[in-house]
């Protein structure tokens, strides 16, 4: 038993040490990005739609028109002045260039703030680096709209949630001091109704939830940037206005508790969103790709996980295709799990053994289900025509 807890406390001090040494590396890499992109042309990238969001609900009618701005190739020139590396800092300067007004206060506010930035290394990488943070999550792009519409979110019936908070501790209390058993089916009965309760609003704003994550992030950086004192006096409104938000900030540990940091969907979100330096990501994919032919599965999948060998990330990749298993020795280890087959039943040890699978258990399965003869004995036939053509594919 004492080996045991040793071998798991051993382990997970091994994934915190991977993980300081992780972040460090993605630390350094990041200071190192930020001090080789400044005053350097942006790398060439294709238009993003999604900059539009804050422009298309703060915008107003004096700003450029659809038909100016395709005219004056500005999608060209945001492009090629667009250095940020977050989703706010895009849509802000999507909607400074749409928008082309400045008055002369603001006009002389922005030019000390480039003076500022432009004469200060130390101010302008710490400055960053913390806005770095915020990324450019697909989802980040939205929170301008999520906030436009957040009042549709508020809970209708909060007073009920509440009241079966209360209505549950006190449950629990009588249960404990009286230990009668009517006591303990009441608390019982609380208990489910709040679970349920739970997981039936969870489900209902699952979207929502998803975007308070990078809501909050915003606003932590914001909360950051607003401790410095170079950034107030550059941002003088800043300070005022992270105070509205203090509410939030101190539920949004609440809030990320109820967003597990796990990822869950299409590989494509898992590749754009999850992985980074910051921290290692346990990358499951359970039969990658399946639903596409064979020649394009297996291309698709090559590169996939190719790219995947040289993240930050540990892939544990389910697979039927034994194509994958010669095409990426050399980076990923194969093991597999086997069968044993019976006269009349098959069996399994349940245990991971090393390589690739060896043994084919489809026709015996189909003999075992009672397939007719007459197609068993042509699964066992060699078709030469028809792997030539997998092949091929």
């Amino acid at each position: 038993m004492i080996a045991i807890l040793l071998a798991i406390l051993i382990f997970f001090l091994f994934l915190e040490f991977n993980r300081l040494l992780s972040l460090r590396s993605w630390k350094k890499k990041v200071k190192e990005y930020i001090r080789g992109k400044f005053g350097a042309v942006p790398k060439e990238k294709e238009w993003n739609d999604k900059v539009k969001g804050y422009w298309q609900l703060a915008g107003d009618d004096n700003g450029l028109d659809d038909v100016t701005w395709n005219d004056l190739s500005m999608n060209e020139i945001f492009n090629r002045i667009n250095n940020c590396d977050t989703s706010a800092g895009e849509e802000i300067l999507y909607w400074k260039l749409r928008r082309n007004d400045m008055g002369d206060d603001e006009r002389s506010l922005f030019e000390k703030r480039v003076s500022a930035f432009a004469g200060d290394e130390t101010l302008r990488e710490e400055t960053e680096e913390i806005l770095y943070n915020i990324g450019k999550e697909s989802a980040s792009y939205y929170i301008p709209s999520y906030m436009d519409g957040i009042e549709e979110y508020r809970p209708k019936t909060g007073w009920v949630c509440r009241g079966l908070q209360i209505l549950l501790v006190l449950s629990l209390l009588a249960a404990v001091i009286t230990q009668a058993d009517a006591a303990e089916l009441v608390c019982l009965a609380v208990c489910v109704v709040n679970l349920a309760l739970y997981m039936v609003t969870k489900m209902k704003y699952e979207v929502e939830l998803g975007l308070s994550d990078p809501a909050i992030q915003i606003l932590e950086v914001g909360k950051k940037l607003s401790e410095k004192a170079e950034i107030r006096e550059l941002f003088p409104t800043l300070s005022e206005r992270m105070n509205g938000f203090r509410k939030v900030l101190r539920g949004s540990r609440f809030l990320r508790t109820q967003r597990a940091n796990t990822a869950t969907g299409d590989v494509g979100a898992l590749l754009l969103d999850h992985l980074n330096d910051r921290k290692i990501t346990l990358c499951v994919i359970d039969e990658i790709l399946r639903g596409t032919n064979t020649g394009e599965r297996i291309r698709a999948s090559r590169a996939i996980l190719e790219y995947l060998a040289g993240k930050n990330c540990i892939p544990l990749i389910a697979s039927h295709d034994k194509e994958l298993t010669v095409l990426l020795d050399r980076l990923y280890d194969n093991y597999h799990f086997s069968e044993e087959m019976g006269e009349d039943d098959i069996s399994f040890s349940y245990k991971i053994m090393r390589g690739p699978a060896t043994s084919q258990n489809a026709v015996k399965l189909l003999k075992l289900a009672g397939f007719p003869e007459e197609i068993l004995e042509k699964c066992e036939e060699t078709d030469e025509t028809l792997e030539k053509s997998m092949i091929s594919c």
